[in-house]
């Protein structure tokens, strides 16, 4: 079975990693909840939480004009 990857390069399709679609849907992610806080007055604050193998993020969720 050829490599899926190799096969969309080859008929000219974009190819994209795990790694970018997890980044994709992270800022995806993060910008719904900015935007459904906003109209609350609230704003989200991020912490980018990594070790030697996993990595990830939570917020604090703040007044928006603290």
């Amino acid at each position: 079975m050829p490599n899926t990857s190799v096969r969309a390069a080859a008929e000219g399709m974009p190819t994209v990693t795990p790694m970018e679609r997890m980044k994709s849907a992270s800022r995806d992610y993060m910008a719904a909840l900015e935007e459904h806080l906003a109209p609350n007055g609230m704003k989200p604050i991020w912490y980018y939480v990594a070790d030697d193998f996993d990595f990830g993020f939570v917020c604090r969720i703040e007044a928006a004009d603290a």
